[in-house]
């Protein structure tokens, strides 16, 4: 074989440059190796404390981020975390913030763990001003962590100059918790901050420094509260209702339990206005809710708030709030009061998770409000003398078709009697895409299957959420209840095909019951094979 010269010195200059690019991949590599090895050398590695080390870090700096962890094999979550937290060590814009990271091993001391209550690994305490205020368990990747520490540093107590500041501040907002202090680096005014750090969501705080007192007791907002404010430090909640302006002053021991108690019970003792996506909240906030569903357009909107405002400081042990009736079409829709015309009003208690409607002797809502019959229903709920509201359909006069409708006041009954037909279930919600599906399959076998000895039967739980003896959990569901006691049950597993369903009830419907007849005819012998002889 001949090769031309021509192609020869192509060969030779291929050749030469895949031998230089070699070389210079070959020099690159450990250039590139040794600038990744300065700046991993570069890092600030987060210490490892022990007990006095953490005390000493916390009192030197005012935000610490601490990470509980155990030098265990067994906690893969732990080596992942602490990986994170020297990232975090290392981000710039943390550092412009002055948080300070260290790690804890909970192994080495294990009564430190447990006086902050860490009780699982990995987990975050975020402290800010000595106090571990935040929480946070699991392992998690550095731009989560770092955006939840963000989220922290948001201000939670506003700083006013003057008494005029905290008036334009009071006078723009529901309430206000204002604290009034001689001086800000006192201990009481930590425990404020704390309380502040705990309860930020729940209420707006700020803090006045009164340095001249005199001169404070001459200011005209203060001859407004003279009995609230006469003595510092002190708290004092501001709300504006209906009625103006009002405080309740805090004279207990300035503690962070004792200030947090101070503003949920005189919170509780006033009328909240609450916005939409806030309701939820405040009610898992109080044991008991009273809320009034109202038209703000009424032409007795406000002598309704006066009066409500009234009721709300005279019954103890009930928290009032009111919203705008045509944001909670959900909520009315839950009790089956959407199209009412006057305003609505429930009590919520958050101990039980139990519902309340104020309703009248017919069992209607009440189209003309009268706070005395209010009150009167609220004496009785609280007196455990009203039934607990329980939504649910009302049972049909007649049935038709091959399934049978089910609801609360029946399937109790329906599944736990002595009859001696198997019983086919579907539990659906008719809001939900596939479980209507399903219902059309279901209704499908029934039409072919059903008879007095296997009866199929449904029931919607949109509508009856909490039929008593039903465990169910995932929708739909179909679970078969055996005769004789139809307690005893089976739940069908499978694609939901009518051909499944339908092996699935057959395989499970028991064998007829009775008399067993013998077959009295007799037959031909046949011989070990089979064969007739």
């Amino acid at each position: 074989m001949r090769v031309s010269s021509r192609h020869l010195s192509l060969f030779l200059v291929l050749a030469l440059l895949v031998a230089s690019m070699s070389v210079l991949v070959s020099t690159a590599a450990p250039q590139e190796q040794e600038k990744e090895q300065e700046q991993e050398d570069a890092l600030v590695e987060v210490p490892i404390v022990n007990t006095d080390g953490l005390y000493t870090v916390l009192d030197a700096h005012d935000r610490v981020l601490v990470l509980w962890t155990t030098g265990r094999r067994t906690c893969a979550q732990c080596k992942t975390a602490s990986k994170v937290v020297n990232q975090l060590a290392n981000d710039a814009n943390l550092q412009e913030e002055n948080i300070h990271v260290v790690i804890f091993d909970c192994d080495r001391d294990v009564e430190t763990c447990k006086t902050h209550k860490v009780t699982t690994y990995p987990h975050f305490t975020f402290f800010l001003d000595g106090f571990g205020v935040y929480e946070k368990d699991g392992t998690t990747d550095h731009m989560s962590m770092n955006s939840w520490i963000r989220s922290l540093l948001v201000e939670k107590v506003a700083i006013f100059e003057s008494l005029s500041e905290a008036e334009d501040a009071i006078s723009s907002n529901v309430e206000y918790l204002i604290g009034f202090f001689e001086d800000l680096e006192s201990k009481p005014y930590r425990s404020f901050l704390a309380t502040a750090y705990k309860m930020f969501g729940e209420f707006k705080f700020g803090a006045l420094e009164v340095k001249d007192v005199d001169s404070f007791h001459s200011e005209e907002f203060f001859l407004m509260f003279p009995e609230h404010l006469e003595k510092l430090p002190t708290v004092v909640l501001f709300h504006q209702g209906a009625s103006g302006l009002k405080a309740h002053h805090y004279d207990g021991n300035f503690s962070r339990r004792g200030i947090r108690e101070f503003a949920e019970q005189s919170s509780s003792l006033l009328l909240t206005e609450i916005r939409a996506g806030q309701l939820s909240a405040h009610i898992h906030r109080h044991q008991k809710t009273c809320i009034a569903y109202l038209d703000y357009e009424d032409e007795h909107h406000n002598l309704m708030l006066l009066a409500l405002e009234e009721l709300a400081e005279n019954l103890q042990g009930v928290s009032f709030v009111y919203t705008q009736k045509s944001l909670h079409k959900a909520d009315l829709d839950y009790f089956g009061l959407s199209d009412t015309s006057g305003p609505v009003f429930t009590l919520f208690d958050s101990g039980t998770r139990n519902h309340f409607v104020f309703l009248n002797a017919n069992g209607d809502v009440p189209e003309v409000f009268d706070v005395n019959e209010l009150e009167s229903w609220l004496e009785l709920v609280l007196s455990n003398r009203v039934a607990k509201y329980v939504k649910k359909q009302k049972a049909p006069e007649t049935q038709t078709g091959p399934v049978q409708v089910l609801v609360h006041d029946t399937f109790f009954a329906a599944t736990h009697s002595d009859a001696a037909h198997s019983l086919v279930i579907l539990h659906y919600l008719s809001t939900c895409q596939y479980s209507m599906e399903f219902r059309t399959v279901f209704h499908e076998v029934a039409a072919q299957l059903a008879s007095d000895e296997l009866v199929f039967a449904e029931i919607d739980f949109e509508k009856n959420p909490n039929p008593p003896g039903a465990r169910v959990f995932n929708f739909p569901t179909v679970r078969m209840h055996l005769p004789g006691l139809l307690s005893r049950q089976v739940t069908f597993v499978g694609q939901r095909t009518p051909e499944n369903l339908t092996e699935f009830i057959l395989e499970n419907v028991p064998e007829p019951t009775g008399e067993i007849e013998v077959d009295t005819t007799e037959h031909e012998e046949s011989d070990e094979f089979g064969v007739a002889e």
